[in-house]
Order: C-alpha cells, then structure tokens, then sequence
C-alpha cells in the first residue's frame, strides 16, 4: 500500500516526442529540444513528383500538352536516382533520409522535359 507522503515514482518507455505526448500528455520542454530520437516516416507517391508543377495546375491545356514528355523525364530523373519501381510510393524516414527530400522538390518543381533534362546534368 502507499503511505501518504510517499514519493512515488513512474518510469516511461524509451518513445519519440510525439508518442510521449499522445501516451502520456508530455510535452517536450522545448520544441528545439527533443528528448528523444524523433524518427517519421513519409510514403511519397510517385504522382507527387511526376505530375505538372503546382503553378502550372490552372493552365490545365498547356499542362497536359507538355505533360506526357515531362512526366518522361521526370521518370527517367528517379530511376537515375534509384526509385526504380515507380509504382510504389516510396518511404523516406526523417531526418535520416532528409537529403533526398530537396531533390525530389527541386525535380517537382520543374516544368519542361528539357528542364529536368538540364537539372539532371548539373
């Protein structure tokens, strides 16, 4: 039984930041400050970087005139990359797979065949 007074005390399991506090109500002291490893897993799918660039999205003719030979491009761009398989998405963990998140934006956002043919060779 526990006395009244008597120091008790809990012990957490070894978890991320998010799932101490989605288990326990524990927030990190501060956000710059992680008290553990946070690790998150990202599924991207492969129409994320294969289709027009977001600006072009309201130019929906010209988008997809150009479409077909960008989405070429952009699909031999990844499989120089390593994504081989471009019908599964595919998984990056964060922040240990971090480097390969600017490339992937950087091949999004290009918006001709010839652009990521240029990217490519820089």
């Amino acid at each position: 039984a526990i006395r009244p007074g008597e120091e008790l005390t809990h012990l957490y399991t070894e978890a991320s930041d998010a799932a101490l506090l989605c288990q326990y109500g524990i927030v990190p002291p501060r956000p710059e400050v992680s008290m553990f490893n946070d690790e998150a897993g990202i599924f991207l799918q492969p129409s994320s970087v294969l289709r027009c660039p977001p600006q072009q999205v309201g130019e929906a003719e010209e988008c997809l005139a150009a479409d077909s030979e960008l989405v070429m491009a952009r699909s031999e761009a990844l499989r120089r990359q390593g994504w081989m398989d471009q019908a599964l998405p595919l998984f990056v963990l964060l922040p240990h797979d971090w480097k390969i998140l600017l490339p992937l934006a950087r091949l999004a956002s290009l918006g001709t065949a010839q652009d990521v043919r240029r990217w490519q060779e820089a």
